[in-house]
Order: C-alpha cells, then sequence, then structure tokens
C-alpha cells in the first residue's frame, strides 16, 4: 500500500445481499470521489473462500487490499482486528451500509481533524441513552395507541438497563460508523476495555460510560461530527446540526442502514426516532 495518510476500512459481511452492498459502496467510490490520498482496504467477513475469490475477481480488488475474518467480535471487533493490517496514521471505518453522499468526503474530515484538531470525527452522532423518553402522541387509533404502550414500557425497561450504564441523558457520543479516528488510538483503546462479544458489549462501546468518544474526551481529541458542507459540531453542538435524525439528515456526508431507516419512515416515526436522539423535534 502507499504512504498516505488514512485508510479507508470497508466492512463487508457476508449475506444474500453481500455482493450488492460490495457494488453499491464500490459505485459510490466512483460517483462520489474521496478528493484526497488514502489507502483502501476491504474486510471481507463471514466469507468462504472460493466466494472470495470470485469477489476479488470480479471487481478487481488487490489481493493486498483486503483481509479475511470469521463472524465474530461484531463490527468493532473487525475494525480492531484490521488496524495490524494498516500503515497510515489515521483510518476511517465504514460498514456494510455505508455509502458516501458527497464529492471531496474525506477531504472534509481531514480538513476538519486538522483545522479543529480532532482525533475522532463521525457521519452522525447522538444524545441518546437508555434512560426513559415519553413517547410522542403519534395518534388516538387502537393501533398507534398499542405501540404507543408497547413503547411507554419498553422504555422503562431501558431506563432499568440506565442504571447498569450509568448514562443519562444526553449522552452525547459518535456513532461506530463512518468515523475517523487515530490508529493507536483506537488500538490502544480496545486493548484497554476488550473486544466486544455481545449486543450489549457494543452499545457500551458506542454509548456508555466508557464509550470511544468519552475516551477521545479524555485524551482531549475534540470529537464531533461533519456535515456535507465542511462543517464541523463538537459534541455539545451536535443537536445543531443536520447530519441524523434531524432537518430531513440534509447535510448527512455518509448514509447508513440506520439513516436510511430515518429517511424511510413514516412522520409520527419520524419524530419519535427524533426524539430518542435529541429531545426535540425537527
Amino acid at each position: 500500500m502507499a504512504k498516505n495518510k488514512i485508510t479507508i476500512v470497508f466492512l463487508l459481511r457476508n449475506s444474500g445481499e453481500a455482493e450488492l452492498n460490495l457494488q453499491e459502496f464500490i459505485s459510490s467510490l466512483e460517483l462520489f470521489t474521496p478528493g484526497a490520498n488514502h489507502d483502501l482496504l476491504y474486510i471481507f467477513k463471514n466469507f468462504k473462500p472460493h466466494e472470495i475469490e470470485i469477489l476479488v475477481e470480479r471487481y478487481e480488488i488487490n489481493k493486498s487490499n483486503f483481509i479475511e475474518l470469521p463472524d465474530t467480535n461484531f463490527d468493532i471487533g473487525s475494525y480492531y482486528f484490521s488496524v495490524r493490517h494498516i500503515r497510515t496514521e489515521y483510518v476511517i471505518f465504514l460498514n456494510t451500509f455505508s455509502r458516501p453522499l458527497y464529492k471531496n468526503w474525506l477531504k472534509l474530515y481531514l480538513n476538519a481533524m486538522e483545522t479543529h484538531d480532532s482525533g475522532l470525527i463521525g457521519a452522525t452522532g447522538s444524545y441518546e441513552s437508555f434512560g426513559f423518553n415519553p413517547p410522542i402522541k403519534d395518534g388516538h387509533s387502537l393501533v398507534v395507541s398499542t405501540k404507543r404502550i408497547i413503547k411507554f414500557f419498553y422504555r422503562i425497561f431501558l431506563s432499568i438497563i440506565n442504571l447498569q450504564f450509568r448514562t443519562r441523558f444526553p449522552n452525547p457520543h459518535i456513532r461506530t460508523n463512518a468515523f475517523l479516528t487515530k490508529v493507536s488510538t483506537f488500538k490502544n483503546y480496545i486493548d484497554e476495555i476488550g473486544l466486544p462479544n455481545s449486543k450489549l458489549d457494543c452499545h457500551k462501546i458506542e454509548s456508555g460510560p466508557d464509550s470511544y468518544t468519552n475516551y477521545a474526551v479524555k485524551k482531549n481529541l475534540n470529537p464531533g461530527v461533519i456535515s456535507s458542507n465542511g462543517a464541523f459540531f463538537t459534541i455539545l453542538n451536535m443537536h445543531k446540526s443536520n447530519v441524523f435524525r434531524r432537518g430531513e439528515q440534509s447535510d448527512l456526508i455518509i448514509s447508513d442502514n440506520r439513516t436510511n431507516d430515518y429517511k424511510e419512515s413514516k412522520n409520527a416515526r419520524k419524530r419519535s426516532l427524533e426524539w430518542d436522539s435529541w429531545r426535540i423535534n425537527s
């Protein structure tokens, strides 16, 4: 690999639509060029050797530009195992559903990193916690009322979990997808906290009291999110950005399955998701 400043890591997990996801990602890179020199590393997760051979040949992927991993330790674990194959100082981790939406997106990340002295920049962030959020009044039909009741008790359940997490709203954190960080910082953090072995571990890494965001804060790395016009929002100002569950996500720079879920939701559900993340409605 060339001696560049940053590596783009794309994690492709095997599924019924794995090839489609790979094709869409490659197409998005061609359409929305990163705008900065970079290395590119593919992670093929949970694939059989012959399946990888087919994809590598079909999409002309250099054999030195991918690694194979088993289906363990979730996305975060895969990112960690990829670090030993990275030779750059910085890395940006993208999951199976990540799709750049604007040209020069990587250049904007790097500019924000240098301008704001940040060591952790995400495409999206949230104030969401595992605490109780009152359900939004979406209507008075039987179906809607039933959903409200279910959500009411579900959020009480989350509040009980919150006692273990020791997190309260607002709980600012960078979502662990499409985030740029320093390779050594990320490695040291996972070495310290341990690899995730459950979904709960993943939630703790993303938004628990010892989250990667909080680790970055302790290291004075000024974490934040970036918008498609290059604006940088610190974790205390993320509610002013229109990148995740706000303002129709008009300034989102990299989409994923969660941002797509919001985009495709009905208005009532959108308001509920906004409330979960920000306790405000756009």
